[in-house]
């Protein structure tokens, strides 16, 4: 009897896509062995609505950091809800965390190419995708675990490209999922708008409605309910010129598209929290700005007809940097990098129409295009060794920005948590005499003098951080440990049951008041107060511990020496 033969065929695309995929993780690997860095804690670590199935709802509905007490204005529940799963399946070990953040881009990556081979051939869809995928600038979404928001919009708006034509519902559902991951992909239809004019076709404008709807919807609820309610952020200094008159906001804007398109042709400098100036005036570099940005749109209205999809390119440039211009919603940020990860999205298209189809110029066109794929590849790799940890991220980023005061406030709890507490503190009063702007650089000080036993100056300073944002948790928690090392239970009493008023996702301050509890010779009254807490944050380990040591019988003495320095 003859055997039966499974024959499978695999298309030059799907080969194509594979080799994209296996490029992608091959150059992020190195990411695996990183940690968790700059806002992890406040949308990961820290976020008390992760914390089980039960804060969930409050995690999908709420801010990406409202369950760190912070109120960043950023609805990114898609995003949430990866990080979410991703404490379910490898708690807080970074590295499954990282190896999510490589496998959403290696797939983002396949989206990109499968979007770009639907309008150009597939050797120049193929050489544009690794550029763009690849480039140094995609650190700051790979390598950073927070940053993954870039990652999922990419994935999604190109997928949601792709879909248009043969699945619109499925286009339709992409869309919303990238609106999800990040506020940028508002500007879906008219990104649709543009794949249609590059492909030369008649547009259907009602086919494009349902698109506009969605897009128009959540930005009256993104408004209503994460800007418009919200307490608006304290402005200071540069930032406080640019939210007071729009004239400053738009002239300020235009310098940063010549700028995000030299990241791209040359990332010599790439670093987090890039100073920016405000431009109060037509200064020389806003009219150079204005001069390169008429040749960039009289370039892509010329050629229209001939080149549709080199204007189409041209356009999606400056049209995707709108979200993040500041012009109708400030931001309260000047210029980040990886806001121009997804207008790069326009070079890459712009870039598989400059290949040639055939003849020696196309081979020279793609060896050229291999050598430029390796040397990104390899500055990528070197790069994603800065966001290993705390300490080489804000060390590096403190040679470009030698003067911001959250650089030096970050490299100082990086200090702090080698135990180098002094020289924490150098960096931390540097950080109040440059800008006393952030509550967190003195909860950082008050930690600081904690732990060096100055216990007076620690007070204070978790005071001042609580008296600069009364929402911020962790110098409660401490302020009130402090005082019942202090011998002031009453008032450790009281502080942490505001604390509890505020975010009740706080086992440090259900473990504070279970000790005040057992200091009282009250054990049924700390065992209540922790079975509060385990309530309310049921996979919290202190809490079980603590459970079964008041449980158990343990002396109050012993258990008070382990609780003070779970938290401390």
């Amino acid at each position: 009897m003859p055997k039966a033969s499974i024959r499978i065929h695999i298309t030059d695309r799907e080969i194509a896509a594979i080799g994209i995929g296996a490029a992608v993780f091959a150059v992020f690997s190195n990411c695996l062995s990183a940690g968790f860095v700059w806002d992890d804690a406040a949308f990961v670590l820290d976020n008390a609505h992760l914390a089980s199935w039960s804060t969930l709802p409050a995690a999908l509905s709420e801010s990406i950091t409202a369950g760190a007490g912070l109120s960043g204005g950023f609805y990114r529940p898609l995003q949430t809800l990866t990080h979410f799963i991703d404490l379910q399946l490898w708690g807080t070990a970074p590295w499954g965390h990282h190896l999510t953040n490589i496998l959403l881009h290696a797939a983002a990556a396949v989206s990109v190419f499968y979007w770009l081979a639907g309008l150009a051939p597939i050797a120049a869809a193929a050489l544009a995708t690794l550029l763009f995928s690849l480039h140094p600038l995609q650190t700051e979404a790979v390598a950073y675990i927070s940053g993954r928001g870039d990652t999922l919009a990419v994935l999604f708006i190109c997928m949601g490209l792709s879909l248009f034509t043969t699945r619109p519902r499925a286009a339709l559902a992409c869309a919303l999922m990238a609106l999800l991951s990040k506020e940028s992909a508002v500007v879906f239809p008219a990104l649709l708008w543009l794949q249609v004019e590059a492909l030369g076709r008649r547009h259907d404008w009602r086919a494009y409605a349902p698109f506009w709807m969605l897009s128009a919807a959540y930005a009256a609820t993104y408004l209503f309910f994460f800007r418009l309610g919200a307490t608006a952020p304290a402005a200071h200094g540069a930032i406080a010129e640019f939210a007071s008159h729009a004239r400053y906001r738009f002239f300020t804007y235009l310098p940063t598209l010549p700028e995000g398109l030299r990241l791209w042709l040359w990332p010599s400098d790439l670093h987090h929290e890039r100073s920016w100036a405000v431009y109060q005036t037509l200064a020389w570099p806003v009219w150079g700005a204005v001069a390169g940005l008429a040749l960039w749109l009289a370039v892509a209205a010329y050629g229209r007809r001939r080149f549709p999809a080199v204007a189409a390119g041209l356009l999606w440039f400056v049209i995707a940097t709108l979200p993040t211009s500041n012009l109708l919603i400030v931001i309260n940020a000047l210029f980040y990098d990886h806001w121009f990860i997804f207008p790069g999205l326009g070079l890459a298209l712009l870039l598989t129409q400059l290949v040639p189809k055939s003849g020696l110029s196309r081979k020279i066109a793609i060896s050229a295009g291999f050598v430029a794929i390796c040397a990104a590849a390899a500055q990528t790799r070197e790069l994603n060794t800065v966001w290993h940890d705390s300490f080489a991220l804000n060390s590096y980023i403190l040679h470009y920005e030698p003067t911001n005061a959250k650089i030096h406030n970050n490299l100082a709890a990086a200090l702090a948590s080698q135990g180098r507490w002094e020289e924490a503190i150098e960096h931390l009063r540097a950080a109040i005499a440059l800008d006393d702007e952030y509550p967190q650089a003195h909860h950082n000080l008050g930690k600081a003098y904690d732990a060096l036993n100055r216990e007076t100056e620690a007070a204070a300073e978790f005071r001042r951080a609580i008296q600069m944002n009364p929402n911020l948790l962790p110098p409660r928690i401490c302020l009130g440990w402090l005082e019942l090392r202090q011998g002031r239970p009453e008032q450790a009493e009281r502080i942490f049951n505001d604390a509890l008023r505020l975010r009740p996702y706080a086992p440090s301050a259900w473990l504070g008041l279970a000790r005040i509890r057992l200091q009282r010779g009250d054990r049924a009254g700390a065992i209540e107060e922790l079975r509060s807490g385990r309530r309310w944050t049921p996979d919290d380990p202190r809490i079980s511990s603590a459970l079964l040591q008041v449980g158990a019988g343990m002396p109050a003495e012993e258990i008070d020496r382990g609780w003070d320095a779970s938290v401390r």
